[in-house]
């Protein structure tokens, strides 16, 4: 039985998800085997209320591949290990294509060399082809799988071998046959990786990683033509920028580039908003309770909202949260099974507005358990839980009542911050409804209007922006 652990917060309230299914299950081939865990997004069938994860189990030191089919509940349909036994596989991304298929890249270590295999497979598991991928010069170690209309890109790293050069980032590109059309190199003298990419609208490719080329460990953009020409590169340094993972797409044209930052002392999960340019417009940083944290991957959702996933390092618990389009945060949980080291490395939006976490958690003896999580929309485990978001630090000292509210808001304003403070009323997508310059200590707003709902209260001043949580009956 898994224990949910919520923030501390300014405000509480309960939330009821209808038409929402819930489950949280665990899963390994059999006791004989361990199983480290859901590596790759989960995928939704679409028409028949199944999802498919692919992970890595071991036994007797050996990895393989797993695939694991789930009906709606969690409940397990049918499963597969692939892999050669002379080969220790690591899944590490997956494809689910428009013609059913299942495009899983792994890394495939076999007589001390690294290499990368892709392996195809039909819905129901059938393997169908299998291309390996060597060079004689480095080792490849994968990390991503793009699809385009002509082929695929494999995002990976290149580790020299018998060679005192550092490791570089590299892009793979291969037809629909699994040939190869164009490998390249990227990066400077040190060392330089890639962990994801995405194909854009001119045909070419952004890959985000990290790189330590150009001082101090930065995180790396660089954008490609259609061959993998290098037409830019931009690195973003700030005081905690350490690591960037995850690249998606919002509706606007510009990209999400999700990450880790930190020093010595701690570590952050970071959101990044850039332009086709690779221009920075907006960047957060994100903390549980002051924890040490991580995001690996940010998705944009259908109200502009946008929902990362990841870990708290401080008591490794599994990470959820969702920001408006602004990366203002909403709401944030933290889900434990089992006290120990348990996190997602990816989470699927679903069909009933909730969302399937993946990852892996310890077991009750000794390894780990492949891990999913089915909530609600606002991250519930379970309906009516608790939805909250944490206490800022505030400088400005206020009071609101009622909540619930129905007629009028009040707000109680410490008199020095009258001069230098602006109220503003936002809905759960993020969307202002009201903004409001206070000129008395007790303002009074009028929400009589305002559809029943959650709605966050701003106290915005040029020091600090504070927001607390409220329920319009």
């Amino acid at each position: 039985m898994y224990k949910i652990v919520f923030l501390s917060v300014l405000m509480l309230c309960s939330i009821t998800a209808s038409a929402q299914v819930y489950f949280e299950k665990t899963y390994k081939p059999s006791n004989d085997f361990n199983a480290e865990g859901f590596w790759t997004p989960s995928f939704e069938m679409a028409n028949q209320n199944e999802y498919i994860s692919i992970g890595l189990t071991t036994n007797l030191s050996q990895g393989q591949g797993w695939l694991v089919k789930t009906n709606a509940n969690g409940d397990t349909l049918q499963t597969k290990l692939f892999g050669n036994l002379n080969r220790n596989y690591k899944p590490f991304s997956a494809l689910y294509t428009d013609d059913n298929k299942i495009m899983i890249l792994c890394n495939a270590v076999g007589d001390s060399t690294l290499e990368m295999d892709l392996i195809i497979t039909d819905s129901d598991f059938n393997i169908e082809s299998i291309y390996n991928y060597r060079n004689d010069t480095f080792s490849h170690y994968a990390s991503h799988l793009v699809e385009t209309e002509n082929g695929y890109l494999i995002v990976t790293g290149v580790d020299y071998k018998n060679s005192t050069v550092l490791p570089d980032a590299c892009l793979l590109f291969i037809d629909r046959n699994g040939n190869r059309v164009w490998e390249k190199i990227y990066g400077g003298d040190a060392y330089d990786a890639f962990v994801s990419a995405i194909y854009t609208a001119d045909k070419g490719f952004l890959a985000l990683g990290t790189t330590r080329s150009f001082g101090a460990k930065k995180w790396y953009l660089v954008k490609t033509d259609s061959l993998g020409n290098q037409q830019w590169e931009k690195t973003y340094e700030s005081s905690n920028d350490v690591l960037g993972w995850g690249i998606t797409q919002k509706s606007d044209g510009n990209f999400i580039l999700t990450g880790i930052g930190g020093n010595t002392s701690y570590s952050r999960g970071i959101i990044r908003v850039v332009d086709p340019d690779g221009i920075t417009l907006w960047t957060r940083q994100y903390t549980y309770e002051n924890e040490d944290q991580n995001l690996y991957w940010t998705y944009e959702l259908a109200d502009g909202s946008l929902i990362s996933v990841g870990l708290t390092n401080s008591d490794n618990a599994g990470y959820l949260q969702k920001t408006d389009s602004e990366g203002n945060l909403l709401w944030q949980h933290k889900y434990n099974y089992n006290d120990n080291t348990d996190l997602f490395y990816n989470v699927l939006p679903t069909a009933d507005g909730g969302f399937l976490l993946s990852g892996q958690c310890a077991n009750d003896t000794i390894g780990q358990d492949a891990w999913l999580l089915k909530v609600d929309s606002f991250g519930c485990p379970y309906p009516n839980c608790t939805v909250a978001i944490a206490e800022e630090n505030k400088t400005v000292a206020f009071n609101m009542w009622p909540s619930p509210a129905t007629e009028t808001l009040n707000i109680d304003i410490e008199s020095f911050a009258l001069n230098n403070t602006t109220l503003y009323i936002t809905d759960l997508s993020g969307r202002k409804v009201l903004e409001y310059c206070p000129t008395q200590k007790l303002a009074q707003l009028d929400i009589s209007k305002f559809a029943s709902g959650v709605y966050f209260l701003h106290l915005q001043t040029a020091t600090q922006n504070t927001r607390v949580k409220f329920v319009k009956e």
